[in-house]
């Protein structure tokens, strides 16, 4: 659907999007769809088709980009990492978490799904649109996750010279990262937004026939994931669910009520909404264990948490229609 998403449409993006999750759990349960595929089809969203739908969407208006609106969204990208560490740190006030599980809650806190699903549910409810102001938060919050987000995470990290070794990987891992093809693309399309670009039908009907295909290929990577996940051993994690609410419910809740009284319109105020409500990333595991941590407990912030996504971006669209 184009333009501002309503209720029922929301909903109806959301349920589509967990069917089509169902199908790629049942499908590598049944041994259909190999979990070896993972890698291969996480490769082929970043380096192909998530590209292509977000410079796809250059050509969803006829006007040129505003500047305004592009640095607004890049002030509410930056306001958003830090409210996310904010929530995180009253979390672990609130539940007593153990100090050594401090930084690993802080960084799954902004470590966000924003690629594989915060820009799939963005296109899905807000159509292209949505997606250029989505490209100005992802590129941000990704350049935050990986610089920032992972001094985070080495921020309680012993001065020894595992630990020195360790953080020079990390700041060589986060700049490879930070430059792939979704966060190049990301700025490419801000940029042309920006200066009145677009592209020739063909190449835009090329471009957005090949994005087309992100957000189910995204979802049936999602359901691959959680198919090789025990999810038994994952529900018992009692702090993940007080983290949930605060992070993914109330502080996303109580900053739309400011931002809405603010005067920020509804495109806007959906897609911050939106992405502030995205589960942990499905590679924060990897970076926890690299930096010698609890990737379990990584692993289970992120089934519980894109679990939970189904359910709470719909609430949150309802909360905005409300507003």
């Amino acid at each position: 659907m184009q333009g501002v998403g309503s209720l029922s449409g929301a909903i109806e993006q959301m349920v589509m999007m967990l069917v089509i999750t169902i199908i790629g759990l049942v499908g590598a349960k049944a041994l259909i769809l190999k979990r070896e595929m993972v890698p291969d089809l996480s490769r082929m969203l970043i380096y192909i088709t998530l590209p292509c739908m977000l410079l796809a969407s250059i050509n969803a208006t006829e006007s040129a980009g505003d500047l305004h609106e592009a640095l607004l969204a890049l002030v509410l990208a930056v306001i958003q990492f830090g409210l996310c560490l904010l929530a995180s740190v009253a979390c672990s006030f609130i539940t007593r978490t153990p100090r050594s599980q401090r930084s690993i809650y802080n960084y799954i806190s902004v470590f966000s799904n924003v690629s594989f699903i915060g820009l799939p549910v963005a296109s899905a409810v807000y159509g292209s649109e949505g997606v250029v102001i989505a490209s100005v938060f992802l590129a941000t919050l990704v350049t935050l996750t990986n610089t920032v987000g992972l001094l985070i995470l080495g921020s309680d990290e012993q001065d020894s010279e595992d630990g020195e070794e360790r953080g020079r990987a990390s700041r060589i891992l986060s700049w490879r990262v930070m430059l792939n093809p979704v966060t190049i693309a990301s700025l490419a399309t801000v940029v042309l937004k920006l200066i009145g670009f677009r592209w020739p039908d063909f190449v835009y009907a090329t471009l957005n026939t090949v994005g087309a295909v992100t957000t189910p290929m995204a979802m049936i990577v999602v359901g691959m994931i959680l198919s090789g996940m025990q999810i038994s051993s994952v529900v018992g994690e009692w702090r993940l669910y007080p983290f949930i609410a605060i992070r993914e419910i109330i502080f996303p809740a109580v900053t739309a009520i400011a931002l809405k009284i603010l005067g920020v319109d509804a495109l806007m105020l959906g897609v911050f909404t939106v992405f502030f409500a995205m589960p942990v990333g499905a590679m924060a595991p990897s970076y926890v264990a690299f930096m010698g941590k609890d990737e379990k407990l990584a692993t289970k912030g992120t089934v519980i948490t894109t679990l939970a996504c189904f359910a709470i971006i719909p609430l949150l669209m309802w909360f905005l229609t409300v507003l």
